[in-house]
């Protein structure tokens, strides 16, 4: 098996509306919350054919335990022994995705204080030499 050098980069800050940043990262089994700082920047080298990047914004309640990144960390293990297609492992991201952005957002319709939350996501699937791309919000690519 070749090795894959691999090298992510993340750019995030606090915004406007915002006193705490919400970002997340995930680089292929790492997590980082750079909540201190307004600049990440993640690198490392790869075995595995088969890797997922991404950024969240939102996208955790601790109060519900909604976490995105816990479903992505499980999503990543499936994905990483599945034979399945890069399209059905990305459909299946979509849905994980999707449906902790609708619980969150229904959370949020019942706070006192309405402010709809704004969630956003960007994800990167490499697998077997296909690349797939997926966003939601303001996060990019």
């Amino acid at each position: 098996m070749e090795t894959t050098r691999i090298t992510a980069s993340a750019v995030t800050h606090i915004g406007a509306m915002c006193t705490v940043n919400d970002d997340r990262i995930y680089a292929n089994g790492r997590f980082l919350h750079p909540s201190i700082a307004d600049y990440a920047q993640i690198s490392l080298e790869a075995n595995e054919s088969k890797c997922l990047f991404a950024l969240s914004d939102g996208m955790e309640d601790e109060d519900s335990g909604i976490s995105l990144t816990s479903d992505l960390k499980k999503f990543h293990q499936k994905a990483q022994g599945s034979s399945k297609d890069i399209h059905v492992k990305l459909d299946e991201l979509v849905q994980h995705v999707e449906q902790s952005s609708n619980l969150l957002h229904s959370i949020s319709l019942g706070d006192n204080d309405f402010r709809e939350r704004k969630t956003a996501f960007a994800g990167l699937l490499i697998d077997e030499g296909s690349i797939a791309a997926v966003n939601l919000g303001s996060c990019r690519i």
